[in-house]
């Protein structure tokens, strides 16, 4: 049977970008875990989907590694429904790219918080209440963009 990262559409889009239709500017899988810290076949078997889901600081390394803005919309394109499309043309007061490079970083973070939560099976009331904090701080961040899309005149 198939995992869910197996079939995950950013699995796909990340082995494709890599590895398939790797162009001269795209970061060779020996740079990538050289800077992420990891090996070669680490990162293959990630990309190939025969190693269990990457932790979620995965993504934001990957991305603050590989520049691939790609990464960040496949996140994006997922938060509520958002269908954004990125190009170096559009821009929300100022680049977009530091915007949701942002975005993504937080995104990682509050997965991360969560899983160290749940590390010891249970979540005590402090860390219920950082996490719930990080969430809603990011729950603004992501509707105060779906706004900021919505008046956007085509």
């Amino acid at each position: 049977m198939q995992s869910n990262w197996e079939m995950s559409d950013l699995r796909v889009y990340l082995y494709s970008t890599f590895i398939i239709n790797k162009t001269s500017d795209t970061m060779s899988i020996e740079q990538i875990a050289r800077s992420m810290g990891l090996s070669e076949s680490t990162i293959y078997k990630y990309l190939e989907g025969s190693e269990k889901t990457p932790p979620p600081e995965f993504f934001p390394a990957l991305y603050n590694i590989t520049k691939n803005i790609g990464i960040i919309a496949w996140f994006i394109n997922r938060c509520e429904g958002l269908k954004l499309i990125i190009s170096d043309k559009i821009a929300l007061n100022g680049d977009i790219r530091d915007e949701l490079e942002e975005l993504v970083i937080m995104v990682g973070k509050v997965s991360e918080m969560r899983r160290i939560a749940y590390a010891d099976g249970r979540m005590d009331s402090n860390e219920k209440q950082r996490l719930l904090k990080s969430a809603n701080k990011l729950y603004k961040i992501v509707s105060q963009l779906l706004e900021e899309i919505k008046n956007i005149e085509v």
